[in-house]
């Protein structure tokens, strides 16, 4: 029996969009992954190709972060060209059906040369926008707002850097599996692709690196849900058919070095 997931009326990015799939995606690969190690750490002999596994493992999870990547950027792009804050996302799916991975790359280009001690206006006004904070402008302290801008330049920063390391081997990755498990000749592992051209590369299929990339998927989900959350917020304020009044909003903080998490604050609208 099959019934429809939503009424038409509802509002389907807000009410249906699971942009926390990817991340659920990436933890059970993870557990999986914990789980297949722990298994070989009490019998090492019995799968002598468990290295090859582990990396290959790994690498699923590299991969999956890099496709969450791409889609965090794409609402960015989404939410920094959307018409109107009081939006209902429509807009957002359309620009989802259409970006390319150069619309994705400038993005990146760009959060590189941020400042985060020093916003230019444009890119002050960007962020603003596409985190929800633009309606704000002259409603709450500006130094909540820049606090968190400060700190989600940080980790996006982090996380597109991450994504452009290893992006010519996830481009390999979907296009043939073009990929090769081993080690260099120093013994770190490695994972080696092939780039147009024929040419090899490889980048390093260790624990560190891998260790990594889960800190920056978690950032994703954490530049996700203020993203969404707060653009829901405010369609939802609007809808409700409200001119002024309040909403509860989600602001990044950093309790201490390279720690951060999400407050809620309410601010007037």
């Amino acid at each position: 029996m099959s019934s429809p997931i939503r009424n038409p009326d509802d509002n389907l990015l807000y009410n249906y969009y699971s942009h926390d799939a990817l991340n659920y995606l990436i933890d059970l690969l993870n557990l999986y992954y914990q789980s297949y190690q722990n298994q070989i750490a009490k019998a090492p002999q019995a799968d002598p190709l468990s290295l090859k596994k582990k990396s290959i493992l790994r690498f699923e999870i590299i991969a999956r972060f890099c496709h969450y990547v791409e889609i965090l950027l794409a609402f960015y792009i989404g939410y920094d060209s959307v018409p109107n804050p009081k939006s209902d996302g429509s807009h957002i799916l359309d620009k989802l059906s259409k970006y390319t991975v150069k619309d994705t790359d400038n993005v990146c280009t760009v959060v590189s040369k941020m400042n985060n001690l020093s916003l230019a206006r444009a890119e002050n006004d960007s962020l603003r926008r596409v985190f929800g904070y633009s309606i704000l402008l002259s409603k709450i302290p500006t130094n909540s707002i820049d606090d968190s801008l400060t700190n989600i330049v940080e980790i996006l920063s982090d996380v597109c850097g991450i994504y452009n390391f290893f992006k010519l081997s996830y481009n390999a990755y979907k296009h043939g599996y073009r990929l090769w498990f081993g080690s260099d000749p120093s013994g770190t592992e490695v994972a080696q692709y092939i780039v147009r051209g024929g040419k090899t590369n490889f980048v390093p299929s260790t624990k560190e690196s891998f260790e990594i990339v889960l800190k920056c998927s978690k950032y994703c989900r954490m530049l996700f849900d203020i993203m969404i959350d707060n653009h829901k917020k405010i369609n939802e304020f609007y809808t409700s058919g409200m001119s002024s009044g309040s909403v509860e909003l989600s602001f990044l903080t950093s309790p201490s070095k390279d720690s951060y998490m999400i407050e809620k604050e309410v601010c007037a609208v």
